[in-house]
Parts: structure tokens; sequence; C-alpha cells
């Protein structure tokens, strides 16, 4: 019977293992390798898709917002009606919600493209496949706030999608020119 002695990195940590040493065969560690992998890649696609749903559901979010600060600003009929006539905005709300939607305002298409725009390049780690599905999420983002508010959004929200889109397509695009040039 062959003792094999483990030592840790303390005398008190040390072991003595009785028995045959075990040695695994070159297939079984391929073999479990190739399980493992496999297994790797499935978390690794089911954690990109989540992305992609919380980017949709940030766009979705992002673009009601917008919405909300739009129509505050622009004394939509759509706050009357919600609240039976019953609500009204202060001036200085108003005031800062058109501040919010003007060029450069927290709100504006060129800000909230921006905004999410950062937020996917973060997510996607810069990876193109990645971009590319992170597109398809902001349309869908698009989407699901459309259904969520039931009225016409503004073109400020259309434009917002537009400009996220555009910066997808520059980016995917730069990447496909650095893969032709190398």
């Amino acid at each position: 019977m062959a003792i094999d002695v483990q030592m840790g990195y303390n005398a008190r940590r040390a072991a003595a293992v009785y028995g045959k040493p075990s040695v695994k065969s070159a297939t079984e560690t391929v073999v479990s390798s190739s399980k493992l992998a496999k297994a790797n890649v499935g978390a690794i696609r089911i954690h990109d898709a989540n992305r992609a749903e919380s980017f949709a559901r940030l766009v979705s979010t992002s673009i009601c917002n917008q919405f909300n600060a739009y129509t505050k600003a622009n004394n939509n009929t759509l706050w009357g009606t919600v609240s039976g006539g019953k609500f009204t905005i202060d001036k200085s709300a108003k005031n800062q919600a058109k501040r919010d939607v003007a060029s450069g305002g927290y709100w504006s298409c060129e800000e909230t493209s921006d905004r999410l725009f950062d937020y996917a390049l973060t997510m996607a780690e810069h990876n193109p496949a990645m971009l590319i599905d992170f597109s398809n999420a902001a349309s869908t983002g698009f989407e699901q706030a459309k259904s969520s508010i039931k009225d016409d959004l503004p073109g400020l929200c259309s434009d917002t999608l537009e400009a996220l889109k555009q910066k997808f397509e520059e980016r995917i695009s730069s990447f496909d020119s650095v893969r032709v040039m190398s």
C-alpha cells in the first residue's frame, strides 16, 4: 500500500492520505473538460441573453421616462386625461421638463442615446455579436415602451431610437473594417 503525503501551506494543515493515488486517464480528463466547456458555453449564452433582456428593459424605461418629461414640457393632454383634470404641472416642473428635453438636456435625444449606448458598450464588453443583440434589444425595448404607454410616442423618442441604432451600426461596422484591415 502506497502512502501519499500532502503538505499544506503550514504544518498544522498537513495531511496523510493512505491508499493508491488516483490518476485520471487522459480520456477521462478530456471528457470531463469537454462537459465543463459545454456547461460554461450554455451558462454564457444564458448570461448574454439576460444582458440583452436587461438592456431592452432599460431602453423601455428610458423611453417611458423621456416620454413623461416630454409630455410635462408640452402640456400633453395625456396628463389631463389620466388625472381626470385633477393633475396640473407647476411652472417650475414644466420649465425643468423643457430643459430636460431640450438639446443637451438629460432626456434629449443625444443625451439619452449616448447613455444607453455607453451602457450597451460596457455590458457587451465591446463584443460585436453582443452589440448586434443589444441593437435588436433596443428595438424590442422601444416597442415595449410604446405598448406600455398606449399612446403615440413623440418624435423625440423615435429620434432617440434612431440615434441609438446609428451608434450601434457605426460601432459594429468599425469592427468589420478592423477585421478587413488585419
